[in-house]
């Protein structure tokens, strides 16, 4: 069961947040930063639910990888999943 944990200010992702589903809700821009110490397997899905952009961003030491290069949820209601998949090495899928 994914739990909600609301960011409206900017946030960096703990251990705890696996699994989660972290609505972004702000007019203007809210960094989500994926830390170096997140385990292999972490995954969350990041919701911009207000008019801002969410911007997936890294740490020193983590490397953020995407199809598009993007890292930035521009569209209300858009979503963009975050997987660690291995030390230090993060996917970001989804409306990027």
């Amino acid at each position: 069961l994914k739990t909600i944990k609301f960011a409206n200010t900017n946030y960096v992702l703990t251990a705890n947040d696996n699994g989660s589903v972290i609505p972004v809700s702000n007019t203007s821009s809210v960094t989500v930063t994926v830390p170096a110490s997140l385990p292999v397997g972490f995954n969350c899905t990041v919701l911009k639910v207000n008019t801002g952009n969410a911007v997936i961003g890294n740490a020193t030491g983590v490397t953020l990888n995407s199809k598009t290069s993007g890292y930035t949820i521009s569209t209300q209601w858009g979503s963009a999943d975050i997987l660690v998949y291995a030390a230090n090495s993060v996917v970001v899928s989804g409306d990027i």
